[in-house]
């Protein structure tokens, strides 16, 4: 996703004090007021020091994303990420945004991160805050039931909120329809009325100086609606974060553009260094860097996640140029890389638009008859269980490693739609962790050749083939299917 906004996480380990500095001073001027029974300066403005920080975060256990504008620092969270002998819990225990840049899906973007990993076990929040409670719910697709956070409370204390400073000695109240910490914060609570009833009617009312204890757990029932909304039909969102984020320049398959030219050139000899040529999707811009440095002297990229050099930022559905170009490529996936057949036709026709007269195109989709791809089926018929089978899907760190992310162990195929869903994890770096779901399409033979036809172009090659593009494969063997078309015209032109 392409954003005004730079993101970022600190391990607590490396919590400098310039850093504590900034936290302090958003969370000064920006987290709200004290109550009027606070012991503590009542109806003043709750402020820190960045010697809190230093002394209760600045520790491995701890994280802290944070948003910047700029070099303005605009939006914190800081977080607990542990491992319980029922699986990883995340607990958020400080989240601030300022004032001026709220509404803005900074605070979603920093909870998704933090909160958006499915194998985890448990995710939550001690706040005082009824729109934070809400948006864990919203972020996990679960609603907090003070019941069963009751009946799990005991295990929580001692796993997770032993190990926060201001939690750890905290009394804690879970019984019945509430959940609550006694944490001492007495915040002023009288914003958000309607919010906070809400909040009340499932995890309680809150005594001065408490904040609730809000959790949601992996075995918990799913909202399948919201679910369905947030995940599946912001599919696109997430494909190019993932995408964006995949280390391609460092995976084994990217070192084959030389290879693939060779073969590319060999099969198209018109092509000539004069020729311009438009990699549609370039990604790092491999096969641009690789025409280059053959001598083509008029070579471009475009992509929707963009992170090479001589590409720019565009989408190849809507992206449009003055120039015509004599060999457009499309390669890896970029047709396909929406779930909808209508976004993926925009793309060829978008290439039959740019395209010479006498013009060829070499594109590749993802063979929907790879035999390393028969893994789970699912009825799209039966959104319900479509949903489930998704949620049931293990995560993978595939795209974040070897970039091989076509196992059946981790994908769930919808064959009436052509459809496949994987999830991908990222972490390290300086960068924020996240969990995407992927929603590729890909294609049988008959159907990516009556797609480009459709698009006003003619196939003049189609082979199965793999990275490098070397070989001519079976159709069970082949990962991609690497298909040559030129514009529909009175007159044929051939390639060898």
């Amino acid at each position: 996703m392409v954003s005004k906004y730079d993101y970022s996480v600190t391990p607590g380990d490396r919590l400098g004090r310039p850093l504590a500095m900034e936290l302090a001073a958003l969370f000064s001027s920006a987290y709200g007021k004290w109550s009027r029974k606070s012991p503590v300066n009542p109806g003043g403005r709750i402020r820190l020091g960045a010697g809190y920080y230093l002394a209760n975060y600045a520790n491995p256990l701890f994280r802290v994303a944070t948003c910047r504008a700029g070099s303005r620092l605009i939006a914190q969270a800081v977080y607990l990420e542990c491992d319980t002998p029922r699986g990883k819990v995340s607990l958020v225990v400080q989240l601030v945004v300022d004032a001026e840049f709220r509404r803005q899906g900074v605070a979603t973007t920093l909870l998704h991160a933090i909160w958006g990993f499915s194998d985890f076990y448990a995710w939550g929040i001690v706040t005082s805050s009824p729109c934070t409670v809400e948006a864990l719910e919203a972020a996990t697709f679960r609603r907090c039931n003070a019941g069963l956070i009751s009946r799990r409370a005991a295990f929580v204390a001692r796993e997770v909120l032993a190990r926060v400073p201001f939690l750890a000695s905290a009394p804690w109240r879970t019984v019945g329809s509430s959940s609550a910490v006694d944490s001492k914060f007495f915040t002023d609570r009288s914003a958000k009325p309607v919010a906070r009833r809400r909040v009340e009617r499932r995890l309680g009312r809150l005594a001065e100086g408490e904040e609730w204890l809000a959790l949601t757990f992996r075995d918990q029932d799913l909202d399948l609606e919201d679910a369905y909304s947030q995940i599946v039909g912001c599919s696109g969102r997430f494909v190019a974060e993932a995408y964006r984020r995949q280390p391609q320049a460092r995976q084994k398959w990217a070192a084959k553009a030389g290879e693939e030219m060779d073969n590319l050139l060999r099969w198209l000899p018109a092509v000539g260094k004069d020729t311009p040529v438009c990699d549609f999707g370039a990604g790092t811009g491999r096969h641009v860097a690789e025409l280059r440095r053959r001598g083509f002297e008029h070579v471009e990229g475009i992509d929707f996640a963009a992170t090479g050099d001589g590409v720019s930022h565009a989408d190849c559905r809507s992206w449009k140029s003055q120039r015509r170009f004599g060999l457009i490529l499309c390669l890896y996936d970029v047709v396909g890389s929406f779930a909808d057949d209508r976004a993926n036709l925009a793309i060829l026709k978008n290439i039959a638009r740019h395209l010479r007269k006498d013009g060829f195109a070499a594109i590749s989709v993802a063979n929907a008859g790879f035999s390393g791809l028969r893994g789970t089926s699912v009825d799209s018929k039966n959104r319900r269980a479509l949903i489930k089978s998704i949620f049931r899907l293990a995560p993978s760190r595939m795209m974040a490693t070897t970039g091989e992310f076509l196992s059946a162990k981790s994908v769930l195929r919808n064959r009436s739609k052509g459809l496949f869903y994987h999830k991908e994890q990222f972490f390290g770096g300086s960068g924020l962790p996240g969990e995407y779901l992927v929603v590729d399409r890909r294609y049988t033979a008959g159907e990516i050749e009556a797609l480009v036809e459709k698009a006003g172009l003619r196939i003049v090659m189609r082979r199965f083939v793999r990275s490098g593009f070397s070989k001519d494969l079976s159709e069970g063997d082949g990962k991609e299917i690497l298909v040559i078309a030129n514009k529909v015209t009175t007159r044929r032109t051939k390639c060898r």
